[in-house]
């Protein structure tokens, strides 16, 4: 005799103890002849399990020197994945200024157009950002007058100019606060 089992459910999702259950069982004789009144079929299902698979997105480490840009790097690194699925990240920060932060963003995985980020146990191993201070120097000329009551800064210009490195493009250094404000 031959047993034709049809209807099973297809499995693909994450699950735990889902019934292994078939909708239709046929028994056949050895000339083909359904023989399937004569049984009194008792079935016992089995279960299946589907764990989580373990996968882990990451962005890279960065590291610049301050430069008056926003940027934000949506570069990732994705491990494991299942072929066929992609791994979309959203919401990445942006950077400007000076800063120790971590480079994260929401994760989807998606199977086509079908969101299937259940199915995984994401570890997140986000990079690290560093954007350092810009080093200038700032040098203030030597002056000499004769005492006159009046504050020495305020008719003399310029007072200063950048003798090393640069500020970042489009800024401007408008004003210096000095140390005191007195007149001598």
């Amino acid at each position: 005799h031959q047993v034709i089992a049809t209807g099973f459910k297809s499995f693909t999702d994450v699950c735990s103890n889902a019934e292994n259950k078939w909708s239709s069982i046929k028994i056949y004789d050895i000339h083909n002849n359904n023989v399937s009144k004569n049984y009194e079929i008792n079935a016992t299902f089995g279960k299946v399990n589907i764990a989580k698979r373990d996968i882990t997105v990451g962005t890279y480490d960065l590291e610049k020197v301050y430069d008056g840009i926003s940027w934000s790097d949506d570069r990732i690194i994705v491990t494991n994945l299942v072929s066929g699925h992609e791994v979309k990240c959203t919401d990445f920060k942006t950077f400007v200024n000076c800063c120790e932060e971590i480079n994260t963003c929401t994760i989807k995985v998606l199977n086509g157009s079908v969101d299937v980020t259940d199915n995984y146990n994401i570890t997140e191993a986000f990079g690290n950002v560093v954007i350092t201070k810009r080093n200038i120097e700032i040098t203030t000329y030597d002056h000499e007058k004769e005492y006159d009551g009046i504050k020495f800064f305020k008719n003399a210009s310029p007072l200063y100019e950048i003798t090393s490195g640069s500020l970042a493009t489009g800024e401007i250094l408008t004003d210096i606060e000095y140390g005191n404000d007195d007149t001598s």
